[in-house]
């Protein structure tokens, strides 16, 4: 049997290997659908080498890919392959390229392979591996003025569109609000009249992507030259649902009023009353009918007349048999007015329908406006306008032929990848430029040749634009271009399957074997069919039981509320799977093809939305202490991590925000539980922070913890004025330890919300005007979302939806959300109008807005239905994607809600395609499952068997195993001086240098005081606040002085005591206003001048010395510049001998890094003691001295803080 399948297996190995050289040749023109892991990326590298090797220049191959992680595997793959051919040994070259030619090579391509990796990398522009968005980004670049876009434009990620566009909606719905009786306020009236409060948001998302139809109705309204917007735009409308020109509301209503008059009414009602009990009650109908007037007669007639549908009663239902044969002419009467009452109900709702598409449309193209116009002032495109405007000037520009003519001397050959995804405006792109080659001269050139790769059972992109029918009508468009001129077209199937096991391929081919039970699969109309190359190794389908709802729990009436509602289905399906797969590792479960234990990077989790599953089975996971990677999109506000830094904010913003507060506090970055808030915040009468202040200004309610977060907070608040909002988080974060914090209380997958949020602060600064508050509402406004790569190489279950799966594989896949229907195609707000054009030019569908009840008109049904036909034929592709992500195993489950699994589910579709095939089975639990499994029959290399050829082992020399010597520079970390502590003591034992691993010294001051001790609290903020104030009080007048710095002590100094506050104060004002000090504070000084220098050693073979540090204030005199430092110490010492050496040190150095820059300046240094305004001048011979201590204390290693 092995022999057998190995046949078998070499011999569609080969076939295989037959059609790749074909597809690759770069002779030909070729279109291949290849199934699913069929090497469709493969084939796209062969024909780029080929090409290559065929002497094609790198610069004139284009090569189209649909996402850019695509783009970069296929850079990758080519690069590796010509850096192998440029380094390869002879007879090694000679066989890949056997390989890749299905022949033996000539010299010359052996020695061209060898020169392809420099020529490509050196290639004019590089080799075009592009996404179709990337390569209409560089023609729009190139052709700027041709194109009408702003040279040296730039683009708008989907984040950044999203911001614009709601600005857009706002703008317009302003102007709509300020102007109710213009047009456009008119028409907010209709749109709001007929959208409810939850679909009035996806009404204008719906609106906005459909710009194409948009610019089409302008465009008609253009050319009909309209004397008011969109007029011959409305009586296209109302000819396609048949209202006729001058129809009003109110000439419809007066006619449906009067289908019967008020005689006829009652005469019908008195005749109907003889009748039976259904007579009766049309008679007591038509009677209130007769009785009232206007829209009150027409909701009895429709009562009288039409089903609670909204149907015509038919006649059995209208009018009894008797009282119809016995009153021939009153039944022709109401019958009549049944009819005609349902026609004009229609022409009602079709005016309806008209005045709100038009209404719609009206909203819709002032939001464009104003969003284009954003884009405009910023020199900016989004996606959308990459395509339409390439597609633009390709083809409709007055340029087009000459850009056609410039390009068309730049590209020979086209290759699209994932062309089965390939929009209908980007066909035409690819169709402009490849039918440049099949024209005119080109002809006579050499072959230049279109080539593109797909799959129509692989498209899953609708919303994008993708139209799976469409490959295939390229794939004929091209074919015909290409025979009439003589050249070589080929369409070349690939079915064998690299990826997936044979029973995989075999269930797959079951499930989709039926057209009507599985609409959108065999669009060609030939069966599926897939071969495996892998028919040897073990594989397994398996079906697991549905997990159904339980009725409620029979409880007393004193257990718990919780043991009142059963668990939810779902959560019993996602711990279900939890424990399957921590059974499997816990047990060292085999992987046979791979002959070892399963992984958890093995398994692969696909749901088709992610709520509600995604998040139970991943809390499932985690919950087992199973690796497990989280969901692959994250909201960055949904996390708490970023929650909590967004209530910090939310607090520095305004401090009066109680809640912000509460949950900073409670925050990983305080630790404050409830007991904590209870001692201050239930008796307050102010705010929660003001609470929090009082309560530690009372003696009694000291608390260590308290005084701690009040500091913080006061220390956040006073930077964030004056920083922007990446700097302001990076201190919290970074310098402050708030990472740490944050992520050990919420974990490590923390860290990636918490780097995107810095990332986006950074975005924020470098975009737009750096504030806080600004940053934070652009923020929350954007929703922004963390898109996680899964294909990292961590051991980790991954947890996506199939859409994202796309492209990946793994070898056990999970589908547990398989019992529901595709959703959807009658929630949609705007549907296509099929079959109708309103006029020659338009490129997108008209469409019309489905307001409720249109339903009952013809196109508004017939585009509904389109909807849900597509809806349905795209929720089987993307069953096919799903199922045919697997390498080894399926599971398959599912879970039903009160309402039961829908129609067309998953499920059922798995069901009924593979119940005569599968084998009644019990898992390791003993539950039932039903299963398709194949045994391995080929033995299994295991990875300790690989290479087991003992290698004889050689000795490294002594220096192999030593580190290299790293040359070493010590540096000297000066601290800002007003951040030092308000008490130093002089003959303190004050250590001043400590030694770190890479060897850099930290030279600072601290004294170690006790928070609880009142007349120190808070003595960081004490030097920071004075320093602040003795910067920036020098901006303001003299008599101003005290007002600003009692404002400003108040607003960030209320964590300490009134004495202190006032005592800063004096203290300040005594400094400033004093004539010994006044040299300081001259408006030239310059303040807290950062300084980085490297200072040359007085010894012999020393290194240079790294000095980094903040002057206070830097003076520049009449005869040199002076350098000064202030100090807040409580009791300045009288004399230069009783100075801290740390303080005459600093000096020391700072001095010396100002004569390296002024060699010619005369340098002074001087302290000045803010608590007795004293200057303290330090003379030269004692800055000398103090410069060699620089050098002799670093090599004692003594330790200072």
């Amino acid at each position: 049997m092995f022999e057998d399948a190995l046949l078998n297996t070499n011999y569609l190995l080969s076939q295989t290997k037959k059609q790749q050289v074909l597809a690759s040749s770069p002779k030909i023109s070729a279109w291949v659908s290849a199934n699913a892991g069929a090497g469709k990326t493969h084939v796209l590298k062969l024909r780029v080498l080929r090409l290559l090797l065929a002497e094609t220049l790198p610069e004139r191959i284009l090569c189209l890919t649909y996402t850019k992680a695509a783009a970069a595997e296929m850079s990758q793959r080519i690069f590796n392959d010509l850096a192998e051919w440029a380094t390869a040994r002879a007879d090694n070259l000679r066989e890949k390229l056997s390989k890749l030619l299905d022949r033996d090579p000539t010299e010359h391509e052996v020695n061209l392979s060898r020169q392809l990796f420099a020529r490509t990398i050196d290639a004019p522009g590089g080799l075009k591996v592009l996404t179709i968005h990337a390569f209409c980004e560089r023609l729009l670049q190139c052709f700027p003025l041709e194109a009408g876009v702003p040279p040296g434009f730039t683009i708008l990620d989907s984040d950044q569109a999203f911001v614009f566009r709601r600005e857009a909606i706002t703008t317009t719905l302003r102007e709509a609000y300020a102007a109710p009786n213009s047009k456009l306020g008119q028409a907010l009236k209709s749109v709001v009249a007929r959208a409810t409060d939850e679909n009035f948001d996806q009404v204008l998302v719906e609106l906005l992507q459909c710009r194409q139809w948009i610019e089409d109705m302008k465009d008609l309204s253009y050319r009909s030259g309209d004397s008011t917007p969109f007029e011959s735009v409305r009586k296209a409308y109302c000819e396609i649902f048949a209202v006729h020109d001058d129809t009003t509301h109110k000439g419809l209503i007066h006619k449906q009023a009067n289908v019967l008059n008020i005689t006829d009414l009652q005469a019908a009602a008195n005749i109907l009353l003889k009748g039976g009990k259904r007579d009766v009650k049309l008679a007591g109908l038509l009677s209130k009918a007769a009785e009232s007037m206007g829209k009150e007669r027409i909701s009895y007639l429709r009562k009288a007349f039409f089903t609670t549908s909204g149907r015509p009663r038919s006649d059995k239902q209208f009018i009894s048999k008797s009282v119809r044969v016995a009153n021939k002419c009153m039944a022709e009467q109401l019958t009549h007015a049944r009819n005609n009452l349902h026609t004009l109900t229609q022409e009602m709702l079709g005016l309806e329908t008209v005045d709100a598409t038009l209404a719609l449309m009206c909203l819709g193209s002032r939001i464009l406006h104003h969003y284009d116009d954003a884009k405009t002032q910023r020199a900016a495109l989004d996606f959308e306008d990459l395509i339409t405007k390439s597609a633009s000037l390709l083809m409709e520009n007055n340029s087009a032929n000459w850009v056609l003519y410039k390009l068309d001397g730049g590209v020979d050959h086209i290759l699209v990848d994932e062309a089965q995804d390939t929009s209908a405006t980007q066909w035409k792109i690819i169709n402009a430029l490849a039918t440049e080659f099949f024209t005119g001269e080109n002809l006579n050139n050499s072959v230049r040749s279109i080539f593109a790769v797909g799959d129509e059972k692989q498209s899953i992109y609708s919303f994008q634009g993708a139209v799976p029918e469409r490959f295939a009508d390229m794939g004929k468009l091209f074919s015909k271009q290409v025979r009439d001129v003589g050249q070589i077209w080929k369409h070349i199937p690939l079915t064998l399957s690299f990826r997936t096991v044979k029973p995989l391929l075999d269930a797959v081919d079951a499930i989709f074997s039926n057209k009507k039970r599985t609409p959108g699969m065999n669009l060609s109309g030939m069966n599926i069919y897939h071969q495996a190359l892998r028919n040897s190794d073990a594989g397994c389908f398996e079906i697991w039981p549905i997990i159904k709802s339980e009725p409620p729990k029979n409880v007393l009436p004193f257990h718990p509320l919780e043991d009142l509602t059963p668990d939810a289905p779902a959560d019993v399906l996602a711990r279900k799977i939890a424990k399957h797969i921590k059974n499997w590792l816990k047990n060292g479960e085999i992987l046979q093809s791979q002959g070892r234990p399963v992984h958890p990077a093995d398994i692969l989790i696909l749901v088709r939305r992610r709520q509600p599953f995604g998040p139970k089975i991943v809390r499932a996971l985690k919950n087992l202490c199973i690796p497990v990677a989280g969901a692959d999109r994250i909201a960055l506000t949904d996390q708490l991590a970023i929650q909590d830094l967004l209530a910090l904010a939310d607090f520095i913003l305004l401090p009066e925000d109680d809640l912000a507060l509460a949950s900073t506090l409670k925050s990983p970055l305080f630790k404050f539980d409830d007991d904590d808030l209870l001692l201050f915040a239930p008796q307050r009468k102010t705010s929660l922070w003001s609470a929090l202040l009082a309560h530690v200004d009372r003696k009694e309610s000291q608390n260590e913890r308290f005084i701690y977060a009040i500091e913080k907070l006061e220390r956040w608040k006073a930077f964030a004025n004056f920083i922007p909002p990446y700097e302001f988080f990076s201190k919290i974060l970074d310098h402050e330890g708030g990472r740490a914090q944050l992520i050990g209380r919420l974990g490590p997958d923390s860290a990636d919300s918490i780097d995107e949020f810095m990332n986006l602060a950074l975005t924020f600064d470098q975009s737009a005007p750096a504030s806080l508050q600004g940053f934070v509402h652009w923020f929350r406004d954007s929703m922004r979302e963390i898109k996680r790569d899964m294909e990292q190489t961590r051991d980790e279950v991954r947890v996506m939806t199939v859409h994202s799966a796309k492209g990946l594989e793994s070898p056990i896949v999970f589908l547990p959300d398989t019992c529901t229907a595709p959703g959807g195609g009658l929630q949609s707000s705007l549907v296509d109008l099929i079959g109708f054009e309103i006029h020659q030019q338009q490129k997108a569908a008209p469409k019309a807005w489905a307001i409720k009840g249109s339903r009952a008109l013809q196109p508004i049904a017939n585009g509904l239905a389109k909807i849900t036909s597509r809806e349905e034929e795209e929720h089987n592709r993307l069953l096919y994607v799903a199922l045919t992500r697997a390498r080894d195993r399926v599971y398959i489950a599912g879970y039903e809600n009160k309402n039961r699994r829908s129609k067309q589910c998953w499920y059922d579709t798995i069901w009924d395609g593979l119940q005569d095939n599968l084998c009644l089975k019990h898992d390791v639990g003993g539950d039932k499952v039903w299963r398709i499994e194949s045994t391995q029959t080929q033995e299994v290399l295991v990875k300790s068997q690989i290479n087991s050829t003992e290698v004889p082992v050689v000795q490294l020399p002594a220096w192999a195993l030593c580190k290299a010597p790293q040359a070493s520079q010590p540096t000297v970390l000066f601290s800002q001086s007003c951040l030092e502590s308000s008490e130093t003591n002089p003959e303190m034992k004050t250590s001043i240098f400590a030694e770190k691993k890479s060897q850099e010294y930290r030279l600072a001051e601290t004294l170690f005081t006790s928070p609880l001790n009142k007349e120190l609290e808070s003595r960081f903020l004490r030097g920071r606040l004075i320093h602040t104030l003795l910067n920036n009080l020098q901006m303001y007048s003299h008599e101003e002085y005290h007002g600003i710095a009692e404002q400003y002590i108040h607003m960030y100094g209320k964590s300490l005591g009134t004495q202190t506050r006032a005592s800063i104060i004096e203290e300040v004002l005594n400094v400033i206003t004093d004539p010994i000090c006044s040299s300081a504070f001259e408006r030239e000084a310059q303040t807290d001048v950062s300084i980085i220098a490297d200072l040359i050693s007085p010894f012999p073979n020393d290194p240079p010395l790294k000095v980094s540090g903040k002057i206070d204030r830097l003076v520049k005199t009449s005869d040199g510049i002076l350098i000064i430092d202030f100090k807040s110490n409580r009791y300045p010492p009288e004399t230069l001998n009783k100075v801290n050496p740390t303080y005459l040190m600093k000096l020391a150095a700072y001095s010396l890094a100002i004569r390296n820059i002024y060699p010619s300046v005369s340098v002074r240094a001087a302290l000045i003691w803010t608590f007795r305004p004293t200057v303290m001048e330090v003379p030269d011979h004692i800055l000398h001295n103090n410069e060699y201590r620089l050098w002799s204390q670093h090599k004692s290693n003594l330790d200072a803080h």
